[in-house]
């Protein structure tokens, strides 16, 4: 008893102490660090305004209970999707979701979310009391990685705290004291819901969680892309009619979430892939929107002389027959783009890391992405039952894709029939957590 009121005591010095931290971060260094124009719309918008709040007491006040979901980014949001969609179905729960980071923000606004959101306040524990004791959330849930402390000592002292579609950091093994940082954390949340038997094997061994605490349930992303795939099917054919006269007849090579990287490696060797395929078309989907980054990449292309069209300045319908290249410089249309196509590279993982490898496995593409892939638990697991294929070079890419022989469509049914085995992790979670919502008010 002793020991507990001992931790305690000191945790709650060490909260008065971050507060203080986070006083002077935001009195001193971030209005410092609004005058760099590129990081000024991370650091907007995060202040707790009374109106915003009085009148989100408000709507909070017509649902008998609340759930809070804590996201990093876009994909951690995808992630909370389908939790949140069956929430709204039901009726009887508020559903709020808050975002760390801009891109999440701007992500959200462009699949026009209804769930109310806000970009997370800064960590200060003084802040989120404020926004809980409007709340009143009965539970609240942090996807994947976002744990921070200010926010998770404060929340558990509302109500539990899930962590959910958890994986194994394989980076924490060496780092005693990140490690004992994340093991800290971690132990603030009531239940950790992992994604397979590696990741719980991490999560008992190597942060000492209790087994029964830690359920293996699967990874909400299976359950987003196959919603998504039911929700979107007007804005697939939207998509179709917009690019009828672009697509040919060739095959269609989508490259998602392109880094320069990745566009170099293929252009090193289109000329071949041309070659053998004459009528093939080229969508690009940049990482990086920004105006500097798809000057440069239209740059590359049109010096490969392939003829580009630029989906933000000439819009989508303007794609023609005579066009290689369709460069996507938009927000939120890849998933749809990926169905559409036969083969995707889904960039990022030649120099840094891979990106949503899902979106176009659920259409049953052949996908495959570079060697940098181990942070994506489901991009191993892919790569384990040999469903996609690892690339190191461009080379590695036309050696791939000319042994590729496909009829109709999904051209790799088989990656389409395995996404649909790893669906369901959404119903086990909101079953767990409501079950254990129902122990905690015996």
């Amino acid at each position: 008893m002793l020991r507990m009121a001992a931790t305690e005591f000191l945790q709650k010095m060490a909260m008065a102490l971050y507060e203080l931290l986070w006083r002077f971060l935001g009195a001193v260094i971030v209005p410092l660090l609004k005058r760099v124009p590129s990081l000024r719309p991370q650091l907007e918008g995060r202040q707790l305004i009374e109106d915003n709040l009085h009148k989100l007491k408000t709507e909070r006040q017509r649902f008998a209970r609340a759930m809070v979901f804590f996201c990093s980014s876009a994909g951690e949001y995808e992630q909370a999707k389908p939790l949140m969609n069956r929430l709204q179905q039901q009726g009887d729960t508020f559903v709020f979701l808050i975002l760390v980071s801009y891109s999440g923000k701007r992500f959200a606004l462009a699949q026009q979310e209804t769930v109310p959101f806000i970009m997370a306040p800064w960590d200060s524990p003084r802040a989120w009391r404020k926004l809980f004791a409007v709340l009143q959330a009965n539970a609240f849930v942090v996807v994947r990685y976002e744990l921070w402390p200010g926010f998770l000592y404060t929340a558990r002292a509302h109500a539990p705290v899930y962590l959910i579609d958890a994986v194994q950091s394989p980076g924490l093994v060496k780092k005693s004291l990140s490690r004992s940082l994340r093991r800290a954390l971690v132990r603030l949340c009531r239940q950790v819901f992992v994604v397979g038997a590696e990741d719980q094997a991490f999560y008992s061994e190597l942060l000492q969680r209790p087994a029964l605490s830690i359920p293996q349930v699967g990874d909400t992303k299976y359950d987003r892309v196959l919603e998504r795939l039911e929700q979107r099917e007007g804005k697939r054919r939207q998509l179709r009619e917009q690019l009828a006269a672009f697509l040919t007849g060739g095959p269609l090579l989508i490259m998602g979430s392109a880094w320069p990287q990745d566009l170099q490696a293929l252009l090193d060797i289109y000329p071949a892939v041309q070659a053998r395929h004459p009528h093939i078309k080229l969508i690009v989907a940049p990482h990086d929107i920004s105006p500097a980054m798809v000057g440069k990449m239209q740059q590359s292309l049109e010096a490969m002389k392939l003829r580009v069209c630029r989906a933000q300045a000439a819009g989508l319908a303007a794609a023609g027959a005579g066009d290689n290249v369709l460069l996507v410089d938009m927000i939120g249309l890849l998933p749809e783009l990926y169905a559409l196509g036969d083969i995707a590279w889904v960039g990022g993982a030649l120099h840094h890391r891979v990106h949503n490898v899902l979106e176009p496995a659920c259409q049953g593409l052949f996908v495959c992405f570079g060697p940098r892939y181990h942070t994506s638990q489901e991009a191993r697991q892919l790569v384990a039952e040999g469903l996609v294929t690892v690339i190191t070079s461009g080379n590695d890419f036309l050696e791939w894709m000319q042994g590729l022989h496909w009829e109709g469509h999904p051209p790799h049914r088989k990656l389409y029939e395995a996404i649909i085995r790893h669906r369901g992790a959404t119903g086990r979670i909101l079953q767990a957590i409501q079950a254990d919502a129902c122990d905690l008010r015996r």
